[in-house]
């Protein structure tokens, strides 16, 4: 069915980070056509020299993407799915902008929901920034996902995730989801290898309305060590 889906979430130093995205089936070739577009902003910083004197001026720093994306089962198990994006950066009266692409495969096995999934993302040239070259950076992951147990009022699932990013450490992630008459559910994980490795806790609930309109709210809070928390919002709508 068509769904759209929004995010925000509320970061540290007062820095927002927003998420629109619909996706809509193409009945005339199959797949799903996804719009999706991505928005960073720090707000207004006050300028410093080097020497960490403030100047009295002020600036501001942002990241906006715009994306394009397919996918569709190649079989009743395993799908393939393609994003082409715009990648735009603006700091004051300087900007980059660049285009990247991601490719991503999920295996459905048909035991316990188990489900493996692999992604590869940022391939794209290097990206101008005033006068040096920098090259988007490309990661590669690997996870999945397997309901551990499973009747008749509820499911208990667990996943889990590696990355291996080219221009940092390996990441790992880890959680499980509570799922409850397939209305109301509650979620916990927990990150390794990060400069912050902390814990996640939330939960959301799906409301149906009509014969196949629903909606879904998500929340969730993340452990940011020193940087404090970080407050996460979702909005999903099936129409």
């Amino acid at each position: 069915g068509k769904e759209a889906g929004f995010t925000y979430i509320k970061m540290p130093a007062d820095i927002s980070y927003g998420f629109g995205a619909v996706g809509l089936p193409l009945e005339s070739i199959g797949g799903v056509l996804g719009i999706s577009v991505y928005a960073l902003g720090s707000g207004v910083l006050d300028e410093t020299d080097y020497n960490r004197v403030p100047t009295g001026r002020q600036f501001y720093y942002d990241d906006l993407s715009i994306a394009a994306s397919y996918g569709r089962y190649l079989t009743d198990r395993f799908s393939i799915g393609f994003t082409v994006k715009y990648i735009g950066e603006f700091v004051h009266d300087y900007s980059a902008s660049g285009w990247g692409a991601d490719v991503g495969t999920i295996y459905d096995t048909g035991y316990r929901g188990f489900k493996i999934a692999m992604l590869i993302s940022n391939f794209g040239p290097d990206m101008k920034f005033i006068k040096n070259p920098y090259p988007l950076p490309i990661n590669f992951k690997f996870g999945g996902a397997i309901n551990v147990v499973e009747a008749n009022d509820y499911i208990l699932t667990f996943a889990a995730e590696g990355s291996h990013p080219s221009d940092n450490l390996e990441k790992y992630n880890s959680g499980v989801e509570f799922v409850y008459k397939d209305i109301f559910s509650l979620r916990a994980g927990a990150r390794f290898n990060y400069d912050t490795d902390g814990f996640t806790t939330g939960g959301g609930v799906r409301l149906p309305f009509g014969e196949e309109r629903e909606l879904r709210f998500d929340y969730e809070f993340q452990d940011f060590g020193v940087l404090t928390e970080v407050h996460r919002f979702t909005l999903v709508v099936a129409f």
